[in-house]
């Protein structure tokens, strides 16, 4: 029953489902105005952008209180070419990955963020809502795909529920208000065919992936990122995943 005027579905969700954390999922094609000297730059102008028009479009929404406070942003490697428009002209990316990926930084984001709400203080069950309402073509897939699993490794030790929501399609011109849609509602899904280590292991930590089709001199432009980032400790978010 809940109405708002907004640009995006995550204030009125917000307001509905109270959660005690939130995960913002972005891709680093999300630049506008920058020539990064690596891609620790890419995904931090990325991160920039998603921020801003988080707190542009839910900073002031009445009964948002808090919204700005719990939510983790994640700034995931994508694929493909993308040519983002804004005022001073447009920006044309190339992302040459793999949406492996993609998948391990949201898994990893989401996993954090139950551990911090919901194992950290020994709650009997929990709610997991995902939006797919935003994205490119993969991110829904895989967003729901990484919310799912992480769910279902926590279902044998905690009551879970997995829901699933999207807006009504938006046709310029034509569309006056959109409705969300909950797609799905599973309760304790099954675990997925992996096995979640005891702890922390960095033996399972890799570089991102390089999609070979596409990237000319990729080993060689990867090595030097590398090599940059040898004489200080790697962030996992900019240069790494898990497998």
């Amino acid at each position: 029953g809940e109405k708002a005027e907004c640009r995006t579905p995550l204030s009125l969700l917000y307001r509905a489902v109270k959660p005690d954390a939130v995960v913002v999922v972005a891709q680093d094609s999300l630049v506008f105005s920058c020539t990064p000297g690596s891609y620790a730059e890419l995904a931090g102008e990325a991160e920039r952008v998603a921020k801003q028009f988080i707190e542009s479009a839910c900073g002031e929404c009445q009964g948002c209180e808090g919204l700005l406070e719990k939510t983790r942003l994640v700034v995931a490697p994508g694929v493909g070419k993308y040519k983002n428009t804004f005022s001073g002209g447009e920006a044309l990316i190339t992302l040459c990955g793999s949406l492996s990926d993609f998948y391990a930084y949201v898994a990893g984001e989401v996993y954090l963020a139950l551990k911090q709400a919901v194992l950290g203080k020994g709650a009997e069950s929990a709610e997991v809502h995902v939006d797919l309402t935003h994205g490119v073509n993969y991110m829904a897939t895989l967003t729901y795909r990484a919310a799912r699993d992480v769910a279902s490794l926590l279902s044998p030790f905690l009551s879970v529920s997995v829901h699933v929501y999207n807006s009504d399609p938006y046709v310029n011109g034509v569309t006056r208000s959109l409705g969300i849609n909950e797609l799905a509602a599973e309760k304790a899904p099954l675990p997925p065919p992996i096995r979640a280590p005891a702890q922390h292991d960095y033996s399972r930590v890799r570089v991102l992936k390089l999609c070979k089709k596409c990237a000319k001199k990729g080993e060689e432009v990867l090595g030097e990122e590398i090599g940059k980032e040898s004489s200080r400790p790697v962030s996992y978010t900019h240069l790494r995943a898990h497998e």
